[in-house]
């Protein structure tokens, strides 16, 4: 028993010793790619936004797909340029002022960054309320919007890492 205790212990002080907080490198990457994908959001310029998608979920949602990744990412932006022929976006802002700063079970560091956007469809304003994740990969920051159950269960497919994280839900409301 006293075996088993000690075994845990270690555990858990193991797990604790591999959380870490961002380097200011790390930072400042998080925050190049929030505005890169802010300025290519507000350009309409898709090929930066699917960017800033992690490979490893364009290859898995492109396999469950029977397409090719580069396939999927043409499809992408079709359905993209039709959405915007039929919604307008009023405002689009990634609140880098609150991020949440977090960390995995084994301490690989993420971000939820709150995101507003506010469109216009049919003559009706809707206000979409939800959180962007912000993770690395390869050392490089991709983002991924998570209030979509399909995409959370194959970000927590791709990243196992994420399977017991909670992640907010976001919210939708028509608005004067």
């Amino acid at each position: 028993m006293k075996t088993l205790i000690c075994s845990l212990l270690l555990l858990v002080l193991a797990g604790s010793a591999m959380a870490r907080d961002l380097s200011e490198a790390e930072r400042t990457s998080l925050h190049g790619q929030i505005e890169r994908f802010d300025a290519a959001f507000k350009a309409s310029d898709f090929a930066t936004i699917t960017g800033t998608v992690p490979p490893k979920i364009f290859e898995a949602i492109a396999t469950n797909s029977g397409v090719t990744a580069d396939q999927l990412r043409g499809a992408l932006a079709t359905q993209m340029q039709m959405i915007l022929a039929s919604v307008k976006f009023l405002k689009f802002e990634m609140d880098q002022k609150n991020i949440d700063y977090e960390q995995t079970a084994s301490g690989e560091p993420y971000v939820l960054i709150p995101t507003l956007t506010l469109m216009e469809t049919e003559g009706k304003k809707i206000e979409a309320r939800s959180y962007t994740l912000g993770l690395i990969d390869g050392g490089q920051w991709y983002l991924l919007r998570v209030d979509d159950g399909k995409q959370i269960g194959i970000l927590r497919e791709v990243y196992p890492d994420f399977a017991d994280e909670k992640l907010p839900a976001g919210s939708m409301k028509e608005v004067e």
